[in-house]
C-alpha cells in the first residue's frame, strides 16, 4: 500500500520506512507471485530516493533501483511484470543516467511487447532518438511508424516527425505536419502538444532576432535532459523579447521545468514566482489559465484553501476555460474539506 502512494515520494521518512518494509516482503515471500511487483515498487521508490539524495548517495541509489528493477527478470513469475520493468529501467537509464543508447537496448528486450508495453515503449524510444544528437535514424524509424496498421503508433510517428522537423529548424515542415494531425486527430494524447507548438511556430515565424532559434535551442535542451541550460534559455529569451509572441511559453516552460525540481527549494520557489508572473503579465494569453492552474495545484497539499480559492479565481477570470470541467472537479472537492468561499458563478455541491 505505501508502495503505491506515489504521492509521498519526496518524504524522506516515508520513503525509508517504505523501502525497510518492501524489503521485508521480499526477504519473507521473495518466491510468491507478488514479489516481482513489489520489486518494481522498490525500484521506483529508490529512484525518487536518488533524485532527492545528495551526490555521492545518489549514484549508489540508481544502481540499487536498477538492480531491484533488473531483479523481475529472473524471477520466476516475473513474465507479466516484464514489460513494465523494461520500460522503467529505459526510463531511468535515459532520463536519470543519461544513457541513451544503454535506454534503446533496454526497449529492445522486449520481444514482442504486448499493446500496452508496444504504446509505452515507443513513446520512450521517440523520446530517446529526438534527444540524441544524430538521431541514429530517428526519420526513418518515425517514418515507419507513421506507416504502420495500428493508429495510435501511427499518429505518435507523425507527431514525432513534425518535433524532429522543429528541432531541425525545417519550421514551416514542422507547422504544416503538427496542425494536420491536431486537425484530423483532435482526441489524440498529442494532439494538444501538436496544435501550441505548430501555433508557437506560426506565432514566431516572422520576428527578428532569432527568438524561433532561441525556442529551438531551449527545447532541444529539455529533450536531452540538460534542464539547467533549457531554463537559462528561457529566461533569456523572455528576457530579451519580452514582446515576442513566445515570451508567455518560455515563461511557462521555464517553470514547469522549476516545479518539477522537486528536491530543488530554490527551484519551487522561482517555479511559483514565474507562474505568477505569466499569470500577471500575460492575462490575455492561453497560458495565463494554465499558469493559474499550476499554481493551485502545487498549493493542494500545503495549503487546500489557497488552492481551491486559486481555482475559484480561474472559474471567475476563465469562463471559457477549455479544461474547466477539471477545474470544477478540484474546486468542489478542496472547498469541502477547506472551506473556502465559493466564487461568483462557482458551482454548488451537488450540482453539474
Amino acid at each position: 500500500f505505501m508502495g503505491r502512494m506515489t504521492d509521498r515520494r519526496d518524504d524522506t521518512g516515508f520513503t525509508s520506512l517504505a523501502t525497510d518494509l518492501m524489503q521485508q516482503y521480499l526477504d519473507r515471500f521473495g518466491a510468491s507471485a507478488a514479489a516481482p511487483g513489489v520489486m518494481l515498487m522498490m525500484a521506483e521508490t529508490k529512484r525518487q530516493a536518488a533524485r532527492n539524495a545528495a551526490p555521492g548517495e545518489r549514484e549508489r541509489l540508481f544502481g540499487e533501483a536498477l538492480a531491484a528493477a533488473g531483479g523481475v527478470r529472473l524471477h520466476p513469475f516475473g513474465a507479466a511484470f516484464l514489460e513494465r520493468s523494461c520500460v522503467f529501467k529505459a526510463q531511468m537509464l535515459f532520463e536519470d543516467l543519461h544513457r541513451g543508447e544503454d535506454a534503446l537496448r533496454e526497449l529492445g528486450g522486449m520481444v514482442p511487447p504486448g499493446p500496452r508495453g508496444a504504446i509505452a515503449a515507443e513513446e520512450l524510444r521517440v523520446r530517446i532518438l529526438l534527444a540524441m544528437p544524430d538521431g541514429r535514424g530517428a526519420a526513418k524509424w518515425f517514418e515507419r511508424l507513421a506507416a504502420g496498421p495500428d493508429t495510435t503508433v501511427a499518429i505518435l510517428g507523425r507527431y514525432a516527425l513534425g518535433r524532429l522537423a522543429f528541432l531541425d529548424g525545417r519550421f514551416e515542415e514542422s507547422m504544416k505536419i503538427l496542425s494536420e494531425l491536431a486537425e484530423k486527430h483532435p482526441s489524440s494524447k498529442w494532439a494538444n502538444d501538436a496544435l501550441d507548438l505548430a501555433m508557437e511556430i506560426k506565432g514566431a515565424m516572422g520576428e527578428e532576432g532569432g527568438t524561433l532559434e532561441l525556442y529551438r535551442g531551449a527545447v532541444l535542451a529539455v529533450d536531452r535532459g540538460d534542464y539547467a541550460a533549457a531554463i537559462d534559455s528561457f529566461a533569456a529569451l523572455e528576457r530579451r523579447f519580452p514582446q515576442s509572441f513566445l515570451a508567455a511559453p518560455a515563461v511557462f516552460r521555464k517553470a514547469r521545468l522549476e516545479a518539477e525540481a522537486h528536491a530543488d527549494a530554490a527551484l519551487a520557489d522561482s517555479a511559483r514566482a514565474d507562474f505568477e508572473r505569466l499569470a500577471e503579465s500575460y492575462p490575455l494569453h492561453d497560458l495565463a489559465p494554465r499558469a493559474l492552474e499550476e499554481l493551485a495545484a502545487l498549493a493542494e497539499r500545503a495549503n487546500p484553501a489557497e488552492a481551491a480559492a486559486r481555482y475559484g479565481r480561474i472559474m471567475e477570470l476563465y469562463p471559457d476555460y477549455p479544461f474547466m470541467e477539471r477545474v470544477r472537479e478540484r474546486y468542489i472537492s478542496l472547498s469541502a474539506s477547506a472551506g473556502a468561499a465559493a466564487p461568483a458563478g462557482a458551482p454548488k455541491r451537488g450540482s453539474k
